[in-house]
């Protein structure tokens, strides 16, 4: 099991509180909320193994992740 652990900061920044929620999607393999967040531009570089460009490529790359997915965060 995956648990995620975050250090607190000061709650006054969005980018910061977007990034922890990212990161829990994709974690917890919450497809929808990522492809919600990103763009029709997007490339996602997985470095030593491929690059992936545009959301319907990330997208159907997500849904084949069969990662651990965390169950605490």
């Amino acid at each position: 099991m995956t648990k995620i652990t975050s250090s607190p900061n000061c709650g006054n920044s969005p980018k910061m509180a977007f990034l922890k929620e990212f990161k829990i999607a994709y974690a917890t393999g919450n497809v929808e909320f990522l492809v919600e967040s990103i763009t029709d531009e997007i490339v996602w570089n997985i470095v030593g193994d491929k690059r992936i460009q545009g959301k319907e490529n990330v997208t159907d790359e997500l849904e084949k992740r069969t990662v651990d997915k965390a169950t605490t965060t």
